[in-house]
């Protein structure tokens, strides 16, 4: 007798899909490269607004949104606080060149959140966003 099919979870096999907010052209794609080249789906905008437009026409939430906390216009907490609004699940990585003190500690204690200092190293970029991913690291 053969065992039930069950079927796959709906996002099964694909790659996890980041949001990636970075006004700094350098830093964005530096990031954007190293995290493709890991496998992951990545999605650039360079402020709030042109993430909000891009998470308007995606058919479905980014896995996770990393975010610099400076941004012009809107900034990554007030980001954050949209795009979870829409998508309440989203894990958020803040980063910032600032201090602990530009954090938001109410984002970072919902346990979706978390905080990655600049300047940071592509290696750590990778292992901070597998880990919110709970992402295998043997890409």
């Amino acid at each position: 007798m053969m065992a039930p099919e069950t079927s796959p979870e709906p996002n099964a096999g694909r790659p996890k899909m980041i949001l990636l907010v970075e006004d700094s052209p350098d830093i964005r794609e530096l990031a954007t490269s190293s995290l493709r080249s890991a496998d992951f789906e990545v999605i650039e905008a360079a402020n709030a607004e042109q993430a909000l437009e891009i998470l308007a026409g995606m058919p479905s939430a980014p896995d996770l949104l990393i975010t610099d906390l400076m941004l012009p216009g809107l900034n990554g907490h007030e980001l954050a606080g949209l795009v979870r609004a829409q998508h309440p699940g989203v894990r958020v990585l803040f980063t910032t060149g600032h201090g602990a003190e530009a954090l938001d500690s109410r984002q970072l204690a919902s346990g979706l959140s978390a905080h990655l200092q600049k300047p940071f190293s592509l290696r750590v970029l990778r292992q901070r966003v597998r880990e919110m991913l709970d992402v295998s690291s043997t890409h």
